[in-house]
């Protein structure tokens, strides 16, 4: 039985880098401090009012709105 030689391989190596871009500061996004924040912003979300909605709000944490996801 042959004794193995040396075995080559590659170790992939990945990095990724956080970066704040200034574009992003620029973006209004509605701050939900109140419900009645919270009522509003869902009211111009879901259109149509006759069936039951759940809607996600994404907020960071100065409670500015980050994203939103709904399903009806």
């Amino acid at each position: 039985m042959p004794i193995p030689g040396p075995v080559n391989y590659m170790v992939k190596q990945v990095s990724f880098r956080v970066v704040r871009e200034n574009a992003v500061a620029t973006v209004r996004r509605p701050v939900l401090s109140a419900p009645a924040d919270v009522v509003e912003l869902v009211r111009r979300l879901i259109l149509d009012d006759a069936r039951e909605h759940f809607v996600a709000l994404y907020l960071d944490s100065k409670n500015r709105l980050v994203a939103s996801h709904g399903r009806r």
